[in-house]
């Protein structure tokens, strides 16, 4: 059932543009957020009112991870390996929000239904894009950037393969 979830994801986010198209997928089949350990799972979850994620999760290691996803075609990085302004402005939203945790984490905790102890660190993350061969390079030294800002990367395609792999693991 997991591989059939996975190739039809494959298949859309190689056909499909549309950001809400996949959030409106990974919803329907929230197996695809299993790489991220989710002990609860929040859809659309608004920041105080000011910003709303695409996804939040508390992972079972007492996580809150705010999720960002961007259009499966999302050009990655320019020519220099310097992420593009679409990828920049995703990481923009995810540390708004990072910021808006900072200052109001009681609010948001409470608005979201969890307490100062239901969480360790809040990190956010950013989905987007299909990793080309050409951008292997780049992507490996932006990966290692982010994590140093509490920040993950993911494309469309290394989830669906993280996915099949965890499925494979377990079966």
């Amino acid at each position: 059932k997991i591989r059939k979830i996975i190739e039809v994801f494959l298949e859309l986010i190689r056909s499909e543009d549309s950001e809400n198209v996949i959030q409106k997928f990974i919803e329907e089949n929230p197996v695809l957020l299993s790489p991220f350990n989710a002990k609860k799972l929040f859809l659309k979850p608004s920041i105080l009112g000011k910003f709303v994620a695409d996804f939040a999760i508390l992972d079972a290691n007492k996580n809150l991870i705010f999720i960002e996803i961007e259009k499966p075609k999302l050009p990655l990085f320019k020519k220099s390996g310097h992420p593009t302004a679409d990828l920049n402005h995703a990481y923009d939203q995810v540390n708004d929000w990072l910021l808006e945790y900072k200052t109001s984490s009681m609010q948001i905790l409470d608005k979201m239904g969890l307490s100062v102890s239901d969480v360790h660190i809040v990190k956010g993350f950013v989905i987007a894009g299909i990793l080309e061969e050409k951008d292997k390079e780049f992507y490996t030294r932006h990966i290692k950037q982010k994590e140093a800002h509490h920040t993950g990367f993911l494309t469309f395609d290394e989830l669906a393969s993280s996915v099949l792999n965890l499925s494979r693991e377990l079966s």
